[in-house]
């Protein structure tokens, strides 16, 4: 969370958020998202681990939250993004 990077790199949470901004050219919030999405499009390959295990290990406490997000992300979900993957 924001508030844990303040704290362990000592600065405000204003700060995270200039140094985020200013570094990435996004939020903290898209930037998490970035994270959290690559993360999960690695495990769906990589793994043949279920999505809702997947959805909580990347930080979503609901699997639909996991997939409206991913759909977002992506454009697909995450079956049709893996076959798009994989196909090639």
């Amino acid at each position: 969370t924001l508030e844990e990077l303040s704290n362990i790199f000592n600065y405000s949470q204003r700060q995270i958020i200039r140094i985020i901004q200013n570094s990435t050219d996004k939020t903290f919030s898209q930037l998490l998202t970035q994270l959290r999405m690559e993360k999960a499009a690695t495990m769906i390959l990589a793994k043949d681990i279920p999505l809702e295990q997947i959805a909580t290990e990347v930080g979503y406490s609901s699997l639909s939250s996991f997939y409206r997000v991913f759909v977002s992300y992506y454009g697909m979900t995450p079956g049709k993004w893996k076959q798009s993957k994989t196909a090639n």
